[in-house]
């Protein structure tokens, strides 16, 4: 493009001296051609050809030029926002995968916790009825009515699944069943009267035992 440009100027810088050295004669006054000498003449005609092709050259690296420093401060522009378009899109990328990172642990957390919960549903503490007897420590379990008499459906309706669990378990673990699962075995463990013996407790338990199981299970 700047070559072509040059060549453009380059063309007209001829044409104008050509222009300039045809009329030059024209220009001159009466006194000048009788004054000076036509080898004068022609110096002076050659000069003002040659000034009038180098002018218009001039002119065209001047634009050339204008061209060229423009172009060079449009690549630093774009350079720029290439630039600044890549930070944006790193930043975007980072607060991405922080969010990513974030929710992740969150969820992470959200499970712990969950878990957690669900083994901290077997606390001894939350499990204790308010209303305890004196001599708590002498009897087999908070529930030993659930091994002594039938239980009512009037008696189970008031009581949450927690509570029944713990009945119902009560029944096996006043025989010494030991429990497959850790966190109820894990409870009766810390049962002061409980004593884990046998792996298989069926053949012990008595006719009111059995059916107080299957009516806890119901409500449970």
């Amino acid at each position: 493009m700047e070559i072509f440009i040059m060549i453009i100027f380059f063309s007209i810088g001829i044409i104008i001296a050509i222009i300039t050295w045809k009329l030059y004669p024209y220009f001159l006054s009466r006194r000048d051609k009788y004054r000076n000498s036509p080898f004068e003449i022609q110096k002076q005609r050659s000069v003002t050809a040659i000034s009038a092709f180098l002018v218009t050259c001039f002119c065209g690296y001047l634009v050339i030029k204008t061209m060229h420093d423009q172009n060079s401060v449009d690549k630093k522009k774009n350079n720029i926002e290439i630039m600044n378009s890549s930070e944006t899109s790193a930043k975007e990328d980072l607060n991405k995968k922080t969010t990513e990172s974030s929710t992740a642990n969150e969820i992470k957390s959200d499970k712990i916790n969950s878990k957690a919960s669900q083994k901290s549903n077997l606390n001894p503490v939350s499990t204790i009825p308010t209303n305890i007897p004196e001599n708590s420590a002498l009897i087999k379990g908070y529930y030993p009515q659930a091994s002594e008499s039938l239980l009512t459906t009037s008696e189970l309706s008031g009581m949450s699944k927690q509570d029944l669990l713990i009945m119902r378990n009560e029944i096996f673990a006043r025989h010494g069943y030991i429990f497959k699962k850790k966190e109820i075995q894990s409870y009766f463990t810390s049962q002061p009267w409980y004593r884990g013996q046998y792996e298989d407790v069926t053949s012990m338990l008595s006719d009111i035992e059995k059916m107080n199981i299957e009516l806890i299970k119901k409500h449970e």
